[in-house]
């Protein structure tokens, strides 16, 4: 998924990130991979926190606007990346990520729901962000309906996801182990 991503950010940022005076050339890659780990870190916090109806919901109806909570919150992130790793002023870090982050998003969202596209797929995305604690549940499906025929619904699923991002994210150990982590 990471490579994906990553793949969509460098054709996006040619505007936002390389052809930027605020950000010093040298920096183009590291600010590149930047924009892809606030957002694959923030779609694995909000799956950790239990919020995966949030998280198929964006991939649902692909509202990747400035205005989405969840884009606001990457694009957060990703402008205190920008000034505190590569001294990118406030208000020129908010303004490149407003304008980034969106673009990402949506252009991945359209892949990801694309039948004829399988060069990102949704299953692998929560695999990668779930360190695969996922498998056999079928989100491209998911993505269709909340709650199939069998009763298995969406607090089933939601409770395998966030063990699984929770486990991405760290605890791991015997603290880990004590308090229910694998």
């Amino acid at each position: 998924m990471f490579e994906q991503l990553l793949e969509i950010v460098r054709q996006q940022a040619d505007e936002q990130i390389v052809r930027n005076d605020a950000i010093d050339n040298k920096f183009n890659e590291d600010a590149i991979q930047e924009a892809a780990n606030s957002i694959q870190d923030t779609l694995r916090d909000q799956l950790a926190n239990g919020n995966l109806q949030d998280v198929m919901q964006l991939f649902r109806q692909g509202d990747a606007g400035a205005d989405n909570p969840m884009v606001q919150q990457i694009s957060s992130m990703f402008s205190k990346q920008l000034g505190s790793k590569f001294q990118v002023d406030g208000l020129k870090a908010d303004g490149i990520a407003s304008q980034l982050i969106p673009m990402i998003l949506s252009r991945f969202i359209k892949k990801t729901n694309d039948p004829d596209d399988a060069s990102v797929d949704i299953n692998d995305i929560f695999g990668s962000l779930t360190g695969n604690k996922s498998s056999g549940i079928d989100f491209s499906k998911i993505l269709k309906q909340e709650k199939d025929d069998d009763g298995f619904g969406m607090d089933d699923i939601m409770d395998m996801v966030k063990k699984g991002a929770s486990s991405q994210k760290g605890g791991g150990g015997l603290l880990g182990s004590l308090l229910g982590g694998k």
